[in-house]
């Protein structure tokens, strides 16, 4: 079975539930998204993860050259995302949103950690002025969902 027919199965499982977890095995890993509503058309995302031991011991300047991968194959998500900070002692690369989106009370935005523990998370946040961030749901497509998971598997080295 392909990931792509992986997908599409789950998300008529998804479909027909209304929302839930998305589970996708990997030969070394596997994608994991909370879904809390899926219809025909689009879903809302929490999370999506990509875990995979692939990533597990890589050096800074390769999970740097991942970011800049996925900068490169994620341009049509709503804004474009950069690497904005890494951590050499952590070993996580950053990425975020550049810029942001406005919105009524302030912005909203992507954040994408790729981190040598095995792990690619993407998450929206929403920051009102002077607040905290909050998650917030992202809005896909099944086309763009589905494209964006193959995009964050075809990036592991």
């Amino acid at each position: 079975m392909s990931l792509q027919s992986d997908f599409q199965r789950a998300w008529q499982q998804l479909q027909a539930a209304g929302g839930g977890t998305l589970r996708l095995p990997l030969p070394d890993g596997e994608v994991c998204a909370d879904l809390p509503l899926v219809d025909s058309v689009g879903c809302q995302c929490r999370q999506l993860v990509v875990r995979s031991q692939r990533l597990a011991g890589l050096s800074t300047g390769q999970l740097t050259a991942i970011g800049d991968e996925l900068a490169r194959r994620l341009t049509y998500l709503l804004e474009p995302l950069h690497v904005i900070e890494i951590d050499g002692q952590a070993q996580v690369v950053q990425m975020r949103s550049v810029p942001p989106s406005p919105t009524r009370a302030g912005c909203a935005y992507y954040e994408l950690l790729v981190r040598a523990g095995g792990e690619l998370e993407l998450v929206r946040y929403e920051r009102a002025k002077g607040q905290q961030r909050t998650v917030t749901d992202a809005l896909f497509t099944q086309e763009v969902l589905g494209r964006l998971i193959d995009d964050l598997v075809g990036a592991l080295p």
